[in-house]
């Protein structure tokens, strides 16, 4: 990621409000996000509340920022001690798709519409294709996996990730499960087996 945000300097109260904030995103969107509404809810000075970020969207972008690391934090964690490239794809679906469960339609709406969101979920798209195609190529390297292009399935699966993110598949299925069938077409497409465990 191109930015950070460091919740350890913040107070054990900014912390706690920080983490609360969240959790409200994450089940009801951001778009209606207010410094007042956000005092009242909580509970909070607005100094409090400051000491996030100097403004509206500077509190919204670091949350979603935090919000990504966390992802990316969790997916390094469930990448570790696999013998197998396909153990991987299993494991970094899985572990994306668990951490999307209590994500509501209405934050990947915000993700869509609100354009610092944007920017954010596609800066960390572009990361997690990479990361994918690197994991596939390795795979077809060392005969794990049939021959196909790394740079073609990358490219289908960022465009897959767009597509969840913009909502154009959210009246079929939830994004915690789009993700979960998304690694289930990319390996059914690289092995035989067709037993997974995503």
């Amino acid at each position: 990621m191109s930015h950070s945000f460091d919740t350890e300097v913040l107070t054990a109260r900014q912390r706690e409000l920080f983490g609360a904030l969240l959790e409200s995103f994450l089940a009801e969107g951001f778009a209606d996000f207010t410094i007042d509404s956000a005092v009242k809810r909580f509970r909070c000075s607005k100094s409090t509340l400051y000491a996030l970020g100097d403004s509206v969207d500077e509190i919204v972008r670091r949350t979603l920022i935090s919000f990504f690391q966390e992802i990316s934090r969790r997916t390094h964690i469930a990448l570790q001690g696999h013998r197998t490239k396909r153990a991987e794809l299993e494991a970094y679906f899985r572990c994306i798709s668990n951490c999307l469960e209590p994500v509501s339609p209405a934050f990947m709406c915000d993700l869509a519409t609100r354009p610092l969101a944007r920017e954010l979920y596609d800066t960390n798209t572009k990361a997690a294709t990479a990361r994918i195609s690197n994991m596939i190529r390795a795979g077809i390297e060392n005969g794990e996996f049939r021959h196909a292009s790394p740079e073609f399935l990358g490219i289908i699966v960022e465009g897959a990730m767009q597509q969840i993110q913009q909502g154009r598949i959210a009246d079929a299925v939830p994004a915690a499960q789009a993700y979960r069938e998304l690694g289930r077409l990319v390996l059914y497409g690289l092995v035989e087996e067709k037993k997974f465990y995503i």
